[in-house]
């Protein structure tokens, strides 16, 4: 099976229709949320739709699990792969990981998370993370909390030798950490 690696580029295509009508929504869930008391909002998405802008508008902190994923990368690698479901690497953590960042690959088949549930997406998305270490990744940064609902991380790390994070546990790790 042949993957295609994508060039790292700083762009990120959003939709701007999509984008116009999420992001009133996520303010007012987030704003909701800390009216009644939440500690921390966890944007879980790994382009971290409007993280800056709920942190401007909210008092509490605003935790994106793709930032939290890159900058957790970024501590562990030198040389670090993503591994999403788009053929872009959402562009919060391209800008994160700077030029530590090697690689991104769209697993074959995979072009949403509904496509990770299937035995051939999860056998594509192995193949892809075998192939991040064969052109010499250290890292692998999830670019989907899609695969981290499935347990991809788990599967991935039990199967090749190579360091992995996962963006919700990488966010998990950040509000933990605000517990201290």
């Amino acid at each position: 099976m042949m993957y295609d690696l994508y060039p790292i580029s700083w762009t990120h295509r959003k939709s701007v229709e999509t984008e116009k009508i999420a992001v009133p929504k996520i303010l007012d869930l987030a704003e909701e949320f800390e009216r009644k008391g939440v500690d921390v909002v966890f944007i879980s998405c790994a382009a971290d739709p409007e993280v800056e802008v709920v942190r401007k508008f909210l008092k509490i902190p605003v935790i994106g699990a793709g930032s939290a994923c890159a900058s957790v990368a970024l501590s562990l690698g030198n040389k670090i792969g993503t591994l999403g479901i788009t053929e872009e690497v959402p562009e919060v953590m391209a800008k994160i990981l700077g030029d530590k960042l090697a690689f991104n690959i769209k697993p074959d088949g995979v072009n949403t998370t509904i496509d990770l549930f299937s035995k051939e997406g999860r056998k594509n998305v192995l193949k892809a993370a075998i192939l991040l270490k064969e052109k010499g990744c250290d890292t692998i940064a999830l670019s989907c909390t899609g695969m981290s609902t499935i347990g991809l991380y788990q599967e991935i790390k039990q199967s090749i030798v190579i360091r992995i994070v996962d963006p919700v546990l990488a966010a998990g790790t950040l509000i933990a950490y605000l517990q201290l």
